[in-house]
């Protein structure tokens, strides 16, 4: 239904508005979880929600190096085959989805865009949260480095625990949530 309308693709944009429609019918001890690209949303939502709305209770991030550390790849600008095979390195599409053009014509524009708005983020180191947050990486996850995790402790002023999970870049879903209901 929403192919049609034009792409927010700026990350400040994309959060205001988020946190625009959210903030007031968030319940009392929501949580927020984001992956990869989403982890980065996650947390600048946090930040945004917390000056305006109540905090959520807890930031659950996955597949996401530390905001400020994150390595921006120009990702973007690759050719058609060069950014499936970078998804097929990230993990979680389907190699059936891949072959299929009809399903690439659908994915590929709006990734990039997704993509070039991770690269254009600027990070901004004020201010800091209270949430306590939890990171998720993937022992085999190849983008997502343990030394890339640590600065999650500098984004907060609550608890970090960091934890590795069997799995790629993408950790297998009833995995996850068992950990998140964990914490």
């Amino acid at each position: 239904m929403r192919l049609k309308e034009t792409p927010i693709a700026s990350v400040g944009e994309l959060i205001t508005s988020i946190a625009n429609v959210l903030g007031p019918i968030l319940p009392t001890g929501y949580c927020v979880f984001g992956q990869c690209l989403g982890g980065v949303l996650a947390y600048e939502f946090t930040r945004e929600i917390a000056k305006r709305f109540a905090p959520p209770a807890h930031l659950f991030v996955s597949g996401c190096g530390d905001p400020r550390s994150e390595t921006k790849q120009q990702l973007s600008n690759l050719d058609d085959a060069s950014l499936v095979e970078q998804l097929r390195s990230w993990g979680g599409t389907p190699e059936l989805a891949l072959a299929r053009r009809d399903f690439l014509d659908l994915l590929l524009p709006p990734l990039r865009i997704d993509l070039q708005m991770f690269e254009r983020y600027a990070f901004d180191p004020q201010p800091t949260i209270a949430t306590p947050v939890t990171v998720f990486r993937g022992a085999d996850d190849h983008h997502v480095t343990p030394e890339s995790l640590a600065g999650w402790r500098e984004r907060t002023t609550g608890a970090v625990t960091i934890v590795e999970l069997a799995g790629g870049h993408f950790i297998d879903p009833a995995l996850l949530m068992t950990e998140i209901r964990r914490a």
